[in-house]
């Protein structure tokens, strides 16, 4: 919860400290209600929002699968950020007046159906890409300051992953 205090008097006045009233409101509550967030917004927020949390999953179930101590660590590396904008995402929803998407994105079923490892990892590097395309399409609506700072790093992480993804894929199983 954001209070802001107002003090409704100024150091000329009378000592009579009666007539100087604080005033407390709550910025969240003025936020949601004057600020709704567009519903096409919010749709994409929670589509990655729902993509994020199948990154998580698909890197915890990836990171089992693997002895290889750089695949390990990538992976470890990339789900922390997975968690984080998860965090991020849901309170950003909420504070703008939306509603956090509860479901997990259907990502995480289609690359644990692959084979292998490999593959897995590929399908992992196009969906950071498919993140980052999204991303844009959310900053093409014109979101509030905060919400567009958060996706623009979103973005550049989510492109970083993408690259890393695919040059350490490259250097285990191109052995």
């Amino acid at each position: 919860m954001i209070v802001f205090m107002t003090r409704n008097c100024n150091e000329h006045q009378l000592l009579d400290k009666v007539h100087c009233l604080r005033t407390r409101f709550d910025a969240h509550e003025v936020l949601r209600q004057y600020s709704r967030m567009h519903t096409e917004l919010e749709t994409i927020l929670n589509r990655l929002l729902e993509a994020e949390r199948a990154g998580h999953q698909l890197l915890d179930a990836m990171s089992q699968e693997t002895s290889n101590p750089q695949l390990k660590a990538l992976f470890a590396d990339i789900t922390d950020v997975e968690v984080s904008d998860v965090s991020v995402l849901e309170g950003l929803i909420r504070l703008h007046g939306g509603h956090p998407s509860p479901k997990v994105g259907d990502f995480v079923d289609r690359a644990l159906r692959l084979d292998n490892l490999n593959d897995q990892i590929s399908l992992l590097s196009r969906g950071q890409a498919w993140v980052a395309r999204k991303v844009e399409q959310a900053l093409a609506l014109h979101p509030p300051p905060d919400i567009a700072a958060f996706l623009k790093e979103m973005a550049n992480r989510h492109r970083h992953n993408m690259e890393w993804a695919r040059a350490e894929a490259i250097q285990v199983f191109d052995k």
